[in-house]
């Protein structure tokens, strides 16, 4: 049973490996990822590089929530962040080894 898994598992990741070698073949439609194409000139002037990019007339409202999340007095968490960065740049050892993880999933302070 687990033999027979093995080898169907083998068998689709050799097709998809066939299918990622073949080449796009002419004519075939893709869509290709603006910005995924590096240009020795990319980071120069992006504005004379870089194809503008469209915007939607409105925004959703997520960043400025984002943006109000963070700066939030309530949140003791931007504090201590910053403290822990302050801390690490004046005293060169911050005070939690995970500096950019400060929180109940980072190290406890020692």
């Amino acid at each position: 049973m687990l033999e027979a898994e093995v080898s169907k598992a083998q068998q689709v990741v050799q097709s998809a490996e066939q299918k990622l070698a073949m080449e796009i073949a002419t004519g075939e439609s893709y869509t290709p990822l603006r910005a995924a194409q590096w240009s020795a000139t990319r980071f120069l002037n992006t504005s004379n590089d870089d194809p503008a990019i469209a915007f939607p007339p409105q925004s959703s409202g997520r960043r400025s929530a984002l943006a109000g999340w963070i700066a939030d007095g309530d949140n003791p968490l931007t504090a201590r962040v910053a403290v822990n960065h302050v801390w690490a740049r004046h005293f060169g050892e911050p005070l939690v080894p995970t500096v950019f993880n400060f929180g109940r999933s980072g190290t406890p302070p020692t």
